[in-house]
């Protein structure tokens, strides 16, 4: 995935997690793979579901 197009999924997923679409968020962030950012947006995503656990370890990656 170029740099490009992981700014265009991060901006795509943060605006489904402002919207509380969470499942669109997590979907559109899939083919990032182990990008930093990517990673906080979706322990964030999980975190505001409650899901502290999954939370917790994409933070720890």
């Amino acid at each position: 995935m170029t740099a490009a197009t992981t700014r265009a999924a991060l901006a795509e997923a943060a605006g489904h997690a402002r919207a509380g679409r969470y499942d669109l968020a997590r979907r559109a962030l899939e083919p990032v793979g182990d990008d930093a950012d990517a990673l906080d947006l979706l322990a964030r995503v999980h975190a505001q579901q409650g899901d502290l656990a999954a939370a917790d370890g994409y933070w720890a990656r």
